[in-house]
């Protein structure tokens, strides 16, 4: 079998592609945590049937270990070339088996449904679909009896239609980064809250609970009161004001 140098870091990574030793997608898309661990692996094969190129293979795939730790995210934008770019774009339409995804790599989509907004928005934040997985969403919306202490009445048109949309555009038909996290960490549960999901929480655990039950903020539900940008489906860091 043929040995690919370990610092091409493209055909390292086509290698371990076709070997069936990573899964077929990009290298923005691969956990670092299964790259390493392929990496680990590929070295101990090579001590095993090379023994005499041990401490120069050894040497070459330690460098490159730590250097996946180092810089792991910046590979992708380095070393790969546009195939790979456009490789990436299409896993992330096709992720889920969903066809409802643009090329936005890590933005949420605006809610574009206007009758979600004058319904459900009237009362709160109205989140994107991506925020949840399908199956909450319908489990949400058919205990709008009881939703979340509150009683709520919406004609059956209006159910069906904000229903179709909730579950058409949710977590699990969508490509964006935060959508794929969200939907990893759940490990297939179905919160009835986005509050409830692990990596939502692990981000904001360096936040004190203090800051939630202020006026200006309300609770851990209000993303929009820090998320300046949260209408638009941008979560990140850099848009974000804490009230005082």
């Amino acid at each position: 079998m043929e040995i690919v140098e370990p610092f091409d870091i493209n055909n390292k990574f086509a290698y371990f592609i076709r070997e069936n030793r990573l899964p077929n997608r990009g290298m923005a898309f691969i956990d670092k945590e299964d790259y390493l661990r392929v990496c680990l692996d590929e070295l101990e094969r090579l001590c095993a049937s090379h023994g005499r190129q041990l401490v120069r293979h050894a040497i070459h795939y330690t460098a490159l270990v730590v250097v996946c730790m180092l810089a792991f995210g910046t590979f992708y934008e380095v070393f790969a070339g546009d195939g790979y770019r456009k490789r990436n774009r299409g896993y992330q339409r096709g992720l889920h088996q969903g066809d409802n995804n643009d090329d936005r790599d890590a933005d949420l989509k605006p809610v574009a449904n206007q009758m979600y907004k004058d319904t459900c928005g009237v009362c709160h934040f109205a989140y994107q679909p991506e925020l949840l997985p399908s199956a909450s969403w319908a489990g949400i919306l058919g205990n709008l009896p009881d939703h979340f202490g509150q009683a709520v009445d919406i004609d059956a048109g209006a159910r069906k239609t904000i229903a179709k949309y909730l579950t058409d555009y949710a977590a699990d038909h969508s490509g964006a980064k935060l959508a794929v996290k969200i939907m990893k960490c759940l490990r297939g549960q179905t919160p009835s809250r986005i509050t409830q999901i692990p990596y939502i929480r692990r981000e904001h655990r360096e936040i004190s609970p203090d800051v939630f039950s202020t006026k200006a903020v309300g609770s851990f539900s209000n993303c929009s009161a820090c998320h300046r940008t949260a209408d638009q489906g941008i979560y990140d860091d850099d848009n974000v004001v804490i009230p005082k």
